[in-house]
C-alpha cells in the first residue's frame, strides 16, 4: 500500500485526541487541515493548514478525503452534517458519537442515506479485543462468558466506561435487555468544566450476560475489569489480560455454590498487536476505511450505535430513576435531552 492513503485529512478539534490523530495522519495524508477556534503553532507545517471554523471548510475534491470528528461530544453531529454538505464521505468519529437519542437517530439516517464510510474510535474495536477474549475462552474450553465487572476511580462512564460498554457489546453479541443506573454528574472533565464527568453504578443486562460498572470521582486508582466464566476469571488492565482457572480435579466441581479462588494461570499477555497510543506505528483504525468493505463498515457502525445507545440509556435511567428497556419509546423531550459528555 502506498504511504498516502488519504488525500486531504481534516481534523475537527485539535485537543489532546485531535493531536494524536494529527501525528498519525501527517504520515499517511497528502494534506492535513486542522479545524479549531484556538489558533495554534502547529508542528510539521509542510502541507498542514488551520482554519478556525468548519463553516470555512472547502468542498471535498477527492473520494479519498477524510474528516476526523474529535471535538466535544455535543458538537459531533453538527460538525459531521456540515462536512457532509461539503461533499466529504469518509469519517472517523470519536466516542461518544452523539449525546442524545434524537441525534443518534439523525446520525444513523445520515450515514445510511448518504452511504458514508464511518469508523468509530471506540475502545479497542479495531484491535479485535473482544474477538481475542472470546477466542481464548474457546481455546481453554472455558464455556460461556457470563459477566463483566469493571471498577475504578475517576474514569467517567463516558470517557472510560464507554470503552467497556462497547467491549461487552462485542463480547456478548446479544441484544441488550435492560439498563439501570445510579450516577452523579461532576463538572471535573479535563477537557472542559462545561462537560460532565460521570461516576456511580450502572448495570446492563444482555440476553447472554451482564455488565456492571462502578466508578468513583473521589479516587485516582485506575481500577480494572473482571471477566467471569464458570470456573475461570480474567483480569483486564488496559489491554493486558490474565486468565486464572480453578482446578478441574477439585472436589464438588459440579456444584456451582462451592465457590473458591482460581489457582491455575492459563494466560497472561497484552492482547494488542501494537500500542496504538504511540506515534511510531499507525493504528489499524485508519486502514479500516481503506481495507474494509462498505457492508462490513456498516455492520461495525451499527454495533457502535448499540453501544452509544446503551451509554445514553444509562444516563436516562439515572435521570428518570427508572429501569430502561432497550429501545423503548421515549418521550420526545427525553429523547432530545443532550448530555454534556465527551
Amino acid at each position: 500500500m502506498k504511504k498516502n492513503i488519504f488525500d486531504t485529512a481534516v481534523i475537527v478539534g485539535h485537543g489532546s485526541i485531535g493531536k494524536v490523530h494529527h501525528q498519525h495522519l501527517f504520515k499517511i495524508s497528502k494534506n492535513l487541515l486542522i479545524v479549531d477556534p484556538v489558533v495554534q503553532k502547529i508542528k510539521n507545517t509542510n502541507n498542514v493548514n488551520q482554519i478556525c471554523n468548519i463553516d470555512a471548510l472547502d468542498n471535498s475534491s477527492s473520494k479519498n478525503d477524510l474528516v476526523v470528528i474529535s471535538n466535544w461530544g455535543p458538537d459531533h453531529l453538527t460538525s459531521m452534517q456540515m462536512a457532509v454538505s461539503k461533499g466529504f464521505r469518509q469519517f472517523i468519529i470519536e466516542k461518544p458519537m452523539v449525546t442524545s437519542m434524537h441525534e443518534l437517530k439523525l446520525l444513523t439516517e445520515l450515514v445510511k442515506t448518504k452511504s458514508l464510510k464511518v469508523v468509530v474510535n471506540q475502545g479497542w474495536h479495531y484491535e479485535n479485543l473482544a474477538e481475542k477474549i472470546n477466542w481464548l475462552g474457546g481455546k481453554f474450553s472455558l464455556g460461556n462468558l457470563h459477566s463483566i465487572v469493571t471498577y475504578g476511580g475517576a474514569r467517567c462512564l463516558s470517557t472510560g466506561g464507554s470503552h467497556i460498554i462497547h467491549l461487552a457489546n462485542m463480547i456478548f453479541k446479544s441484544k441488550p435487555v435492560m439498563i439501570s443506573s445510579n450516577l452523579n454528574l461532576d463538572n471535573i472533565n479535563p477537557r472542559s468544566s462545561n462537560l460532565i464527568y460521570v461516576e456511580g453504578n450502572a448495570f446492563v443486562k444482555f440476553e447472554s450476560g451482564s455488565l456492571s460498572i462502578n466508578y468513583t470521582n473521589q479516587s485516582t486508582i485506575s481500577g480494572e475489569t473482571k471477566i467471569f466464566w464458570r470456573d475461570a476469571i480474567g483480569t483486564l488492565k488496559d489491554t493486558n489480560l490474565t486468565i486464572m482457572r480453578r482446578s478441574k480435579k477439585r472436589k464438588y466441581r459440579n456444584i456451582i455454590t462451592r465457590y473458591g479462588d482460581p489457582d491455575l494461570r492459563l494466560f497472561s499477555a497484552d492482547l494488542t498487536r501494537n500500542r496504538s497510543v504511540t506515534t511510531k506505528i499507525i493504528p489499524p483504525i485508519y486502514y479500516a476505511l481503506h481495507d474494509n468493505s462498505a457492508s462490513n463498515l456498516l455492520k461495525d457502525f451499527n454495533n457502535h450505535v448499540i453501544s452509544n445507545e446503551i451509554l445514553l440509556c444509562c444516563l436516562i435511567s439515572n435521570q428518570t430513576q427508572k429501569i430502561v428497556t432497550f429501545r423503548e419509546r421515549l418521550p420526545n423531550k427525553l429523547a432530545r435531552t443532550s448530555f454534556k459528555i465527551s
